[in-house]
Formats: structure tokens, sequence, C-alpha cells
């Protein structure tokens, strides 16, 4: 019930699928010992801190793309670089 409510969940898998391994955000398979499960903690939180930044990278980008092609596809900006065009043949 506790790991349930908990924001964030690790379990040890020692053996089967139990209740905590189901109900848990991350469940860590090799316990040789506990100073290696603090390392599978620390990698954890590394990775998770990775993909995130990814994430804000990937989004930033999109954002970035979707500002500059939407005006183009909708010819919002047709008028603004035809205007030079059109103002240098008529001389």
């Amino acid at each position: 019930l506790v790991l349930s409510e908990a924001n964030c969940g690790i379990a040890l898998a020692s053996g089967g699928v139990d209740a905590a391994s189901s109900a848990a955000d991350v469940v860590l398979l090799q316990n040789e010992s506990r100073h290696s499960l603090f390392l599978q903690v620390e990698e954890g939180l590394d990775i998770s801190k990775q993909c995130l930044a990814k994430i804000r990278q990937n989004l930033g980008w999109a954002v970035g793309y979707n500002l500059v092609s939407l005006p183009l596809a909708t010819g919002a900006l047709l008028p603004a670089i035809m205007a030079p065009a059109s103002a240098g043949s008529s001389a």
C-alpha cells in the first residue's frame, strides 16, 4: 500500500513477480551487494535526467520548426517576401 501511494517506488526483484514489483515505478533486477544497489539507483536517476533533457530539446526544436514552417505553409510570409521582389521589378 505504501509503495502504491509513493511518488516514485523502487523495488528489488528477488525472485518472482510480487506485489511490490507490480506497484513500483522502477524494478532493480540485480542485487549482488548494497553498493551495487546504490549504483543502480544513481544510474537510473542519471538515465532519467538525460531522458528529460532530450525531451526538452526535442520539444524546443519542434516549437521552433513549427514557428517557422507554419507561416510559410499558410502563405503568411509571402507578401513580405514578394514585396521587395516586386518593387525591384517595376523600377
